[in-house]
């Protein structure tokens, strides 16, 4: 993903944006983040313009995602986590997060079930389960 390193920002971007809220550990994810993609300790200058200058009202998912079409399903399971972990760093669950995380699995071409397990529709199911176990006693 070093070679579309623009791409991956801004998917990264989009994702702190997803809850119209970017909070300042979203915006640190997203720095260490790409970081960690990149190998480095400091982002290049204009990778850090980039992140600053961002528009969520431009920002344009299915056309980022393009240059993503022709990967293995590993690879853009791996862009999702990335995303999911962005989303993480504000320690709260928004639907609207979720949702771009399947805007995005959508716009990649991945079938449900190879990301099934980073939504909230899993846990929200998973929870029922447990309440309905517990209501029985």
């Amino acid at each position: 993903m070093k070679d579309r390193i623009e791409q991956v920002a801004d998917l990264l971007l989009g994702a702190a944006y997803a809850d119209e809220n970017l909070d300042g550990y979203e915006r640190e994810a997203v720095l260490d983040l790409l970081s960690d993609v990149l190998g480095e300790d400091e982002l290049p200058a204009a990778l850090e313009k980039r992140v600053e200058e961002f528009d969520p009202d431009a920002f344009d998912l299915r056309a980022t995602v393009a240059v993503f079409k022709g990967d293995s399903d590993t690879t853009k399971r791996k862009l999702l986590e990335l995303v999911v972990a962005v989303h993480e760093a504000d320690e709260e669950l928004d639907l609207s997060e979720d949702e771009y995380v399947k805007d995005l699995a959508l716009a990649l071409g991945l079938p449900e079930k190879a990301y099934a397990d980073l939504t909230l529709d899993v846990q929200i199911e998973d929870l029922q389960a447990d309440l309905a176990a517990v209501r029985k006693g």
